[in-house]
């Protein structure tokens, strides 16, 4: 088995969340407050739920009774890939998820305030038939992260708050996929793999005039060391399980930095609008080293290019405030693709996204519920490269497995949260 195949299945499973079941490009989400997601995430400069722990702590200042916000929201994608080989069609299965999420902040005096956010920052999973044209790449792949991420925030003055935080994420991943080698059954094999990692946070917002504030925020590169296993199911009577022994594999992976930033206004009464660009560093994901500790198919160190680029979403968010019990909320993003024609494969179908956004907050005394629904349309995207699932066939790319075609998805997503107002 030459490099490029191993590479793709382990770099499969131990980085990429896997099907465009997420709410931001790459595999990054954003599925937080029901208020913070209506708004397109346009929050940075204004928000009033504890979710500004995540986008932008130093709003925590502006919270003026402590909460707890418990939300979950459901997703459900739709994956289509038709082949230009074959012109069949395939799609993804087991498409819904439930994506859960916790905040809690406390006033500690005028000046400070102290939150915890509990939620994922990476993830979800896909799963294609095991008969389908892509089987040699992947079959079943998921990642899930769950992180925990205390926060405090500090009124410098009247106008300006500052905060900091830092991050304790858990990673768990798992890949499926075939190998064929000649005429023998395919190899089933199973990777697994698991880390904890570190990072921080921070933000500062300014209230540049009654009526107009600034926010940034910052979340820094998380260095994740996933160590793992990987497991064959080997067709008996071939002599294959020399080549393919259980054994353990380890890589390092970077996952990108999250930068925000947004401008809000509030001058026209009962309404909030806020404008936010945000800038996903997925150049740090420009390649992938793993050891292996035995040899699988005689490779033990494989290196492979991703050449991920940074991106830049834009929101537009609008909050209207129709009395002291109803807000509705609208949002709008445009999310471009971090993945490049050139190493852009099934295992992450991403392309460029539109995001549009529509909730509702309801307050019953010290109770508030939010409603969301979100449409997600990614644009249609070509699979025209050299990357083939299975090089060992010596044709680069085989017509009838490299995957090479159209890719069609999107996303409906709904939510509800609820928060106590002490």
């Amino acid at each position: 088995m030459r490099k490029p195949a191993l590479c793709i299945i382990l770099s499969t499973l131990l980085i990429t969340a896997l099907a465009p079941q997420v709410w931001s490009a790459g595999f990054a989400l954003y599925n937080h407050s029901s208020a913070s997601i209506a708004q397109g995430g346009a929050v940075i400069a204004h928000n009033d739920d504890s979710s500004a722990l995540f986008f932008n702590p130093a709003l925590m200042n502006k919270l003026e009774q402590p909460q707890v916000r418990l939300g979950i929201n459901y997703l459900k994608s739709s994956v289509k890939f038709r082949s230009d080989a074959t012109g069949k069609t395939f799609n993804l299965k087991d498409t819904s998820h439930y994506v859960p999420t916790l905040f809690a902040v406390y006033r500690i005096n005028d000046s400070v305030s102290a939150g915890l956010g509990v939620f994922s920052q990476f993830g979800l999973s896909s799963t294609w038939d095991d008969a389908w044209e892509g089987r040699y790449l992947a079959t079943h792949s998921e990642l899930i992260t769950v992180t925990f991420n205390p926060a405090v925030s500090y009124r410098v003055t009247p106008q300006v708050f500052i905060a900091g935080g830092i991050s304790i994420s858990m990673f768990d991943a798992e890949l499926n996929r075939n190998i064929t080698v000649g005429s023998a059954p395919d190899i089933k094999q199973k990777l697994t793999g698991d880390d904890t990692a570190f990072g921080y946070n921070a933000g500062l917002l300014v209230d540049i005039s009654e009526d107009i504030s600034f926010g940034f925020s910052y979340r820094s590169k998380i260095k994740t060391t996933f160590k793992g296993e990987v497991e064959h199911q080997v067709p008996s009577g071939f002599g294959l399980e020399t080549f393919f022994p259980d054994t353990s594999a380890e890589t390092m992976v970077n996952l990108p930095s999250q930068t925000f930033a947004g401008i809000a206004y509030s001058g026209i009464d009962s309404f909030v609008f806020e404008v936010s660009v945000k800038r996903e560093g997925w150049s740090a994901y420009d390649e992938l080293k793993i050891a292996l500790d035995e040899p699988v198919a005689t490779e033990t160190a494989i290196t492979l290019q991703r050449d991920w680029k940074d991106v830049y979403p834009v929101s537009f968010g609008a909050q209207y405030r129709l009395n002291d019990t109803f807000d509705i909320n609208a949002g709008y993003t445009y999310d471009p693709s971090p993945v490049p024609d050139d190493t852009f494969e099934p295992s992450v179908p991403d392309s460029d996204g539109h995001n549009f956004s529509l909730g509702a907050d309801i307050r019953f005394r010290n109770i508030e519920v939010g409603l969301l629904y979100v449409y997600k349309k990614y644009e249609d995207r070509e699979k025209n490269n050299t990357l083939d699932d299975n090089p060992d066939d010596t044709l680069i790319p085989n017509p009838l497995t490299s995957v090479n075609g159209t890719y069609k998805s999107s996303v409906h997503m709904m939510g509800i949260d609820a928060a106590y107002l002490f």
